[in-house]
């Protein structure tokens, strides 16, 4: 009996909020829609930025997608090897405010992974087979490791 009540109290509030979620949602297409309305040129130069972001980004995994294809097979093999190392080691941030505790435990998990990687691969070899932004996120990280052995990045700014 206690869990059917739980149940229907579980599923009356996700309604209620998705009911919320739907009209704040509406409720900012509108005021969208009436400042576009009410500025007309800065909705063109809007449009025209995030024409030219998307061309970027085609642009971009065009080239990425080039250069993966020129790849010979034993760099193929090197790179998902060293992209099983790097892959968690680009997500590990740690925001300034974060307890010391916490940025400890950041900085040795990423030191570990960095010196794994660095065990098995030189600098190098590693760039070698990476990507313009993967290229650019590993030396980021690789200078701060040179620095002050810390391999996390801080968080990305939205």
């Amino acid at each position: 009996m206690k869990e059917k009540k739980k149940n229907k109290e579980l599923e009356d509030f996700r309604k209620k909020f998705l009911k919320d979620l739907r009209e704040t949602l509406k409720r900012w297409r509108k005021e969208d829609e009436e400042y576009w309305r009410k500025h007309p040129e800065e909705k063109r130069m809007h449009e025209e930025i995030l024409r030219e972001l998307k061309k970027e980004r085609k642009e971009r995994e065009e080239r990425d997608k080039r250069f993966l294809a020129s790849l010979t097979p034993e760099q193929k093999r090197r790179r998902r090897d060293i992209m099983k190392k790097l892959r968690p080691l680009f997500y590990i941030f740690v925001h300034p405010n974060e307890p010391p505790e916490e940025r400890e435990k950041a900085k040795r998990r990423a030191g570990e992974l960095m010196e794994s990687l660095l065990k098995k691969y030189s600098v190098e070899e590693i760039l070698e087979v990476l990507t313009e932004d993967e290229k650019k996120k590993f030396m980021e990280r690789y200078e701060r490791y040179e620095e002050e052995g810390i391999a996390y990045g801080l968080p990305p700014l939205f």
